[in-house]
This record gives structure tokens, sequence and C-alpha cells, in this order.
């Protein structure tokens, strides 16, 4: 009997404790996560180009030294510059790009006018 009596007392001093304990709070709704702006992307190499391909080429050749031993590369610039009479194409402009890099490899960068 001696249980029994405090048993009870003991079984509603769990319940109210439950009863009054906080409740987990109800799960939020997900949110969307915010839009990543868009990655730009790089048009494939046989996409035209808004450039004007003279003066494309006048730029570049800017960057390459008049010295005698970085003529060749103005003269290869020069060359992929004029190979087309179509919209300048985004390989070509890789193309002239690539001289350029070979140029200042080489020793033959000049620091633009401007």
């Amino acid at each position: 009997m001696m249980i029994r009596r405090f048993a009870l007392p003991g079984v509603m001093a769990l319940a109210m404790l439950v009863a009054c304990s906080k409740q987990a709070p109800p799960p939020q709704a997900e949110e969307e996560p915010e839009a990543a702006p868009p990655v730009e992307q790089a048009p494939p190499p046989d996409a035209p180009l808004d450039y004007d391909r003279a003066q494309m080429v006048s730029r570049l050749l800017g960057l390459i030294d008049t010295k005698p031993q970085c003529e060749q590369f103005r003269v290869q610039l020069e060359a992929a510059g004029s190979s087309g009479s179509g919209p300048l194409m985004r390989s070509e402009v890789d193309n002239m790009n690539a001289i350029v890099a070979q140029a200042m490899e080489a020793g033959c960068y000049s620091k633009p006018q401007g």
C-alpha cells in the first residue's frame, strides 16, 4: 500500500511536468534559397561578336612592340585579323589573343598609350 500512495503523486507530478513543459516549435516552412545570379557563359567558338575587325586588330597591335624581333608577331596578327570578311568570330579573337600572348612571352609587350 505504501508504494501506491507514493506512486500516485509521482505520476501526477510527471504528468503536470509534461503538460507544462515547452513544446517544440512547429517546423518552419522551408524557404526557397535565394536565386543565384546567372553565370555568364562564354559564347561558342563559332559565335559572331559585335567587334569591329579593324579596331580589334589595331588595339591588339598596340600591345606588340615595334622592335624588329617583334615584327613576326605583328605580321601574324595582321594576317589573322584580315583573314575573314564577315563578322568577327569568337575563334578569330581567341586566335589573335593567343598571338599577343606569344608576343608577350617573347618580351615584345608594348605598354598601351592612353
